[in-house]
């Protein structure tokens, strides 16, 4: 008999993490985070190429085509980007914070209007005094289909970070997330029916808006293996409404 969702809090077991591993998993979360940086930019080279796939006002969507990728999902990259009305960049980023059970449904509620579950692993660097935007956590999710009559829902194990950085004398803020592989959370297909997903990125960057004082850079940046077969037009039309 199959498990339900939501899944009881002590359903994850999860045995302290050596100190070396978790000095692993806090540096790839902020090399990452540099790299979803980066790739917010939208800056063509010899490995991405991008078009605009679609525009609404300030709203924009391009799509990237990643020849280093190692699925066809995951040759397609999109950044989702607008700009906001926020009188500092703190108001930003107060909306993305989950560092407590209102905050996290707050943030779901938001942004991750698909999610069905969700549990943190762990917790390996939490917000301090000197750095309160920066953390680090490794999650778990489960969120509904797109299409639930020819797509299973779907899950991801993740590897979370936040971190401040400075560009071009601005300050900037990125949310970053991609899958990572640990041994408390296993395939969940023959207990739950999920698929499993496998993102390179599910980031957000925030910055202050270029000559537009009062308002905030917002980009999303996805790079996502869902898992199964699925058509580029699908996965665009996916895109576009998680977007």
């Amino acid at each position: 008999m199959r498990s339900k969702l939501p899944l009881p809090l002590n359903f994850f077991e999860c045995p302290p993490l050596a100190p070396v591993e978790i000095d692993r998993l806090k540096l790839q979360a902020h090399t990452h985070a540099v790299h979803v940086l980066q790739r917010s930019l939208m800056q063509e080279d010899n490995t991405t190429k991008w078009s605009l796939l679609s525009k609404q006002g300030a709203f924009t969507i391009h799509k990237g085509i990643d020849t280093n990728a190692q699925s066809h999902q995951l040759r397609r990259v999109y950044v989702a980007k607008t700009e906001v009305a926020a009188s500092h960049l703190d108001e930003a980023i107060d909306l993305f914070r989950d560092d407590t059970s209102s905050q996290a449904q707050d943030f779901a509620r938001r942004f991750n209007h698909d999610v069905l579950d969700q549990a943190t692993l762990y917790t390996l660097l939490a917000p301090s005094t000197m750095f309160p935007h920066d953390k680090v956590t490794v999650t778990w999710h489960a969120e509904k289909s797109p299409w639930k009559t020819i797509m299973a829902n779907r899950d991801a194990c993740s590897l979370d970070g936040r971190f401040d950085f400075e560009l071009n004398n601005k300050r900037v803020w990125v949310r970053a997330s991609k899958t990572v592989n640990l041994r408390c959370c296993p395939d969940m297909r023959p207990a739950l029916g999920l698929v499993r997903m496998k993102h390179l990125s599910a980031s957000y960057v925030l910055m202050d808006a270029n000559d537009r004082p009062g308002y905030i850079s917002v980009a999303y940046v996805v790079q996502c293996d869902f898992g199964g077969r699925v058509s580029d037009w699908t996965l665009d039309q996916i895109m576009k409404r998680k977007c």
